[in-house]
């Protein structure tokens, strides 16, 4: 586990469906940003036709949508450069996003508590809610190796 001085570039998956996660998201891309670290975010948006589109739209967000996977909803790309940690705040797997956490080449990687295959270094138990699964991940990577 790397410390949270030493993490310079994050790797952020989330899903939005709604208003309310699109504020979530904004919150946590402020707290990283204050803590002065490069982002790359990759939101998944189930269907393009959805409130989504309504939104503002993000200039640090790259949104993912299921015409931009294949028929086993792999994702035709990966988000590119290399990763000291990947925090994926996901409350509910998702096969993108997944394959995304198992193929992208970060040193670390943080989420829920997932059913086998075991896809992160850091697991938080019993978080469904995006908020707090994102607060625990970054207390505890921020008090791992002090």
């Amino acid at each position: 586990m790397p410390k949270w001085t030493q993490i310079n570039n994050i790797l952020l998956l989330t899903t939005a469906s709604n208003v309310d996660e699109q504020r979530h998201l904004i919150e946590c891309l402020n707290v990283l940003k204050s803590e002065n670290k490069q982002l790359t975010t990759v939101c998944y948006v189930p269907q393009k036709h959805t409130k989504a589109e309504k939104w503002q739209s993000l200039p640090t967000v790259q949104y993912l949508y299921n015409d931009q996977t294949d028929l086993f909803q792999k994702p035709y790309f990966l988000p590119m450069g290399k990763f000291d940690l990947l925090i994926n705040i996901t409350d509910i797997q998702t096969f993108p996003l997944s394959y995304i956490s198992l193929y992208a080449d970060a040193l670390c990687r943080a989420g829920a508590e997932t059913e086998k295959p075991y896809l992160y270094d850091l697991m938080i138990k019993g978080c469904n809610d995006k908020h707090l699964l994102f607060n625990n991940i970054i207390h505890y990577i921020k008090t791992f190796n002090q």
